[in-house]
């Protein structure tokens, strides 16, 4: 099995921690019998019953990608990931900020029509 941990810095909200999404990768190709896991509150996370091999583990967070080659399973142990820490950047999160005044403007430009057709009429 793998255990590890991943922290958020940057601009990430705490409650986040938990959004971190972690899979194994064999031969350019997701295990398919295998399914991510998702980090818990505190950023922690196991992965078991993969089977012995090489592989490519894989943590994801937004634009964040993460690969750490050369992961290798022996038979009954555990391999222990150092923490990662992943950088969360502000841009990540001003999509609700950019909708809103996206919609503004749009309510602008609908007000304006508007009134340009009731002085046409």
């Amino acid at each position: 099995s793998i255990e590890g941990s991943v922290s958020l810095s940057g601009d990430a909200p705490d409650s986040l921690e938990s959004r971190v999404r972690i899979s194994v990768i064999k031969d350019q190709k997701s295990l398919s019998d295998l399914p991510p896991v998702y980090t818990d509150n505190t950023g922690n996370y196991v992965l078991g019953n993969i089977p012995e091999g090489h592989y490519t583990l894989s943590i994801e967070y937004a634009n964040e990608v993460l690969l750490l080659d050369n992961i290798i399973i022996n038979g009954g142990s555990v391999t222990t990931i150092p923490n990662q820490n992943l950088e969360i950047m502000p841009s990540e999160f001003n999509t609700p900020v950019l909708s809103f005044y996206f919609m503004l403007v749009l309510s602008l430009i609908l007000i304006t029509f508007s009134q340009i057709r009731r002085s046409v009429s």
